[in-house]
């Protein structure tokens, strides 16, 4: 049993360093060992730097590690001699009342046990056939004296592309296709962000149809896009991205702020109060219209790991919504388009 504080800008970190190669299980749970306020912590299990289960609690809560996202996967986890599995945990907003208690176990235990399947085989294949005598025609139709509506909310926005749960940064090369696409209405942006609601720094290229001045429409344009704490939601164009052209795109943790590059270049850092680790995306995002069209390439996807190194994404968090696709390369890699 330990206890455990994050702090502002710090993770509280517990670290096991793995002696033997074979399989482990990991079982336990975290619970609130200060309930008298706060908001409550995030949670996160790390084999290296590969996210392997995570989860959290609100003020005066306790969470198993199996009850978590990808929790039974802790049963049986794989490792080899050297490995660190990390236990992480995240103030999830102020750090006020945090203290954690941890109870934690980690022992060897044998491979998980193949799944058998039998396949059966019938030695011949009965056929039977039959003819109705009759058919029978209802005497009455049923009509029903009201019909029950409802108007969905129309959808505005479609994303394809993958994520990382979590990270200290993300970056990626974003093509553009070799002429301006077909825009129904609106336009699109091909990111790289944070992945929290309300709290994001982003960065990519955006086409929009309602740009009508000479230079803007007919050009995409690398931006920036971040949520300040005081005054809200702010966002710049920088420069053109030419179409065919690639771009690196880069937000990452400076240790107190987030920073944004473009091309290797810096263009500013940023508080917005969202700390790390934090979920990290690579995204296309659609606006208005589902009819516009999408053709991108991202590639060298990579995310900034808990020892400060750049990593390429390693998990298939995939975001697809119809109509568009995401043609999966790899999970560091893969073509967006549609419709």
């Amino acid at each position: 049993t330990f206890r455990a504080h994050p702090g502002s800008a710090q993770l509280a970190i517990i670290a096991w360093h793995s002696p033997i190669s074979g399989y482990v299980s990991v079982s336990g749970a975290v619970s609130d060992g200060d309930p008298g306020g706060g908001d409550g912590i995030l949670w996160y299990i790390d084999r290296n730097s590969t996210n392997v289960a995570s989860g959290g609690f609100s003020n005066g809560g306790l969470q198993t590690f199996a009850s978590g996202i990808n929790g039974a996967g802790l049963n049986t986890l794989a490792v080899v001699a050297g490995d660190t599995i990390y236990l992480a945990i995240h103030p999830n907003g102020n750090y006020y009342f945090d203290s954690t208690r941890v109870d934690i176990v980690i022992s060897r235990t044998t491979a998980p046990t193949p799944t058998t399947i039998i396949t059966y085989t019938p030695s011949r294949t009965p056929t039977v056939s039959r003819t109705p005598t009759k058919t029978q025609t209802p005497t009455r139709t049923l009509t029903p004296t009201s019909t029950a509506t409802s108007t969905p909310t129309p959808q505005i926005r479609w994303h394809t592309g993958n994520r990382k749960p979590i990270a200290y940064g993300v970056r990626a090369n974003i093509s553009a296709p070799s002429q301006a696409p077909y825009l129904e209405h609106s336009g699109e942006s091909n990111w790289v962000s944070l992945g929290v609601p309300h709290l994001w720094v982003q960065t990519g290229w955006r086409y929009y149809k309602w740009y009508d001045t000479s230079e803007k429409s007919y050009s995409a344009w690398s931006y920036i896009e971040y949520d300040d704490p005081v005054v809200g939601k702010q966002d710049d164009d920088m420069i053109i991205h030419n179409w065919g052209d690639t771009q690196e795109y880069r937000v990452e943790w400076s240790g107190t702020m987030w920073c944004v590059f473009i091309g290797n270049v810096y263009y500013g850092c940023f508080d917005t109060t969202a700390l790390p680790p934090i979920e990290v995306q690579a995204i296309s995002e659609v606006h208005i219209s589902p009819l516009n069209e999408l053709d991108v390439n991202f590639s060298e996807v990579y995310y900034k790991s808990l020892n400060n190194t750049w990593v390429l994404f390693n998990q298939a968090v995939w975001k697809e919504d119809a109509p568009y696709v995401v043609d999966k390369i790899h999970t560091y890699e893969y073509h967006n388009y549609g419709p």
